[in-house]
């Protein structure tokens, strides 16, 4: 038995090493993006003062990211590395939940193993497991969550209740999305075998064991209301997603329109980063799983039922919403792939061996080769990847603080130098950790129209010298005149859409 055990870790060990690999590659090459910025700036000051442990809830966002980030940079002191290494464990831990799910529902081991080969070269992992932000985190919990789910339906038992309650607190206390592990808790009866002895009473105790997992995650998550920016976090879902009241509210035409352009958006998303191989896989799903009709519904609706709701109550669907739902679909594609495969060879199974494997290397090929160059390019080359959410523009726009940084820097270090910053977050938070700390530097952001300048540029030259750091598309700059001029305007790689530029007041 344990001989047998043996081939498959030592699958798993090498394919853990392969993720990390190509997680790993080029991690640092792009610079902060304008949320990841401000998520490192906000675990650097959590980390050194104590008081500012909930400091991401005065924006509204959970703070256990923030606080995983603290903990890393406590090892990594550079906090893009720190932060976008998160993601990356986070990955493997979710690669990991992957596997132990696809092995409990499915007791395969070859399927539990091609999931994670799935994984692996997923180009939605790859892409949000490299981005120092909550959502790497938040899927490894679903994952889990709904693995913990999974085996207390089939084995009643209290501590895995509370396992899984604190499993739905980890992902409530990362994002709000996580909410629908639990909302979902019902629907996983699917599972229940209902054939079992005293199987009313064996439900009635699941039931109440549920009722523990909720009420555990609820009373974890209120350690947030120790901030007094608690109720921020329904004011920030509510630049995202339709409060319930206020969508019952809207007109009848706007909720259909709303509807069908979030469900356009997500199909485009759906069909980029799952892409078409692995879609026509998950297509054919139902003609190999006829003895798994439960686990099936199961995992759709782990999938479906979330993004349904996105589709009706958002205001406007970002792919990173939706990943982690899209995760307990691998299973299937690996159960699919896994099933097609042993057709195929069993059909070629008269024909000449050299032939067969021909065949199956094809078919093989066929399945991977376009998520494998979308993987690999979002490691090597970002911006020839296909990315329907503007990579190269949202994903860079801050590119050009990383090389006005060291400029800004080495004037401040005989005198005190002014900087105003277009924008409230990103840029300030870029600059802040690239430049470290300096005493010299005054930063302030501002809210100003396209094409102007801060009032308060002129004033601060009178004293000091004065610099205005702006980003945005080059028809929106202002135009140098003889109180302004452009000092610095780093390049971009290739065409991103994107221009910084840094002015300085004359």
């Amino acid at each position: 038995m344990r001989r047998s055990i043996l081939p498959f870790l030592f699958t798993f060990v090498f394919l853990g090493a392969l993720f990390l690999l190509i997680r790993s590659w080029n991690l640092t090459y792009l610079p902060y993006y304008g949320d990841e910025a401000e998520y490192m700036w906000d675990a650097q000051t959590a980390l050194h003062d104590p008081s500012q442990r909930f400091i991401s809830l005065q924006v509204g966002k959970q703070p256990l990211y923030i606080w995983i980030v603290m903990l890393f940079l406590k090892v990594v002191p550079n906090p893009l590395l720190a932060g976008r290494l998160v993601s990356v464990i986070a990955g493997l831990l979710t690669m990991l939940g992957i596997w132990l799910l696809t092995l409990r529902l499915f007791k395969n081991r070859r399927v539990a193993i091609m999931s994670i080969l799935l994984y692996i070269f997923y180009p939605f992992a790859q892409f949000i497991n490299r981005m120092g932000n909550f959502d790497s985190t938040v899927a490894m919990f679903y994952v889990w969550s709904l693995y913990f789910t999974v085996v207390l339906v089939q084995n009643v038992r209290l501590d895995l209740a509370y396992t899984l309650g604190f499993s739905l607190a980890g992902g409530i206390l990362t994002k709000t999305n996580a909410f629908f592990s639990i909302y979902l808790l019902p629907f996983s009866l699917i599972l229940f075998d209902y054939k079992r002895k005293n199987w009313l009473r064996i439900l009635a105790k699941l039931f109440l064991l549920f009722g523990v997992a909720a009420v555990l995650a609820n009373l974890l998550y209120a350690i947030q209301q120790l901030s007094p920016y608690y109720e921020r976090i329904l004011w920030f879902n509510g630049d995202f997603v339709y409060p319930k009241r206020e969508w019952l509210h809207l007109p009848l035409d706007f909720r259909i329109r709303l509807f069908l352009k979030n469900v356009s958006t997500i199909t485009q998303h759906l069909w980029t980063y799952i892409t078409p191989s692995y879609i026509l896989l998950l297509a054919m799903s139902p003609f190999f799983l006829s003895k798994h009709k439960k686990v099936e519904l199961l995992l759709l609706g782990y999938w479906f039922l979330p993004t349904l709701a996105l589709a009706i109550f958002a205001k406007g669907v970002a792919s990173r919403w939706m990943f982690l739902f899209t995760l307990p679909l691998l299973p299937l594609i690996a159960f699919t792939f896994v099933s097609l495969y042993l057709h195929i060879f069993k059909a070629l199974s008269r024909y000449h061996q050299i032939l067969i494997n021909f065949i199956m290397s094809a078919f093989t090929v066929l399945i991977f080769c376009y998520p494998v160059i979308q993987v690999l390019l979002l490691a090597v080359d970002p911006y020839d990847a296909n990315s329907p959410d503007k990579f190269a523009f949202y994903y860079c726009s801050l590119w050009g603080v990383r090389d006005i940084a060291p400029y800004l820097t080495h004037e401040a270090k005989k005198r005190k130098i002014f900087i105003a910053i277009r924008g409230l977050q990103g840029p300030i938070h870029a600059l802040k950790l690239y430049a470290g700390p300096n005493s010299n530097m005054i930063i302030k952001g501002y809210v100003i129209n396209w094409g102007e300048y801060p009032s308060d540029l002129l004033k601060y030259a009178q004293i000091m010298p004065s610099y205005y750091l702006s980003y945005e598309g080059d028809t929106y700059f202002m135009r140098e005149t003889s109180r302004v001029k452009v000092v610095k305007q780093p390049r971009y790689p290739r065409d991103s859409g994107c221009v910084m530029r840094l002015y300085k007041a004359l």
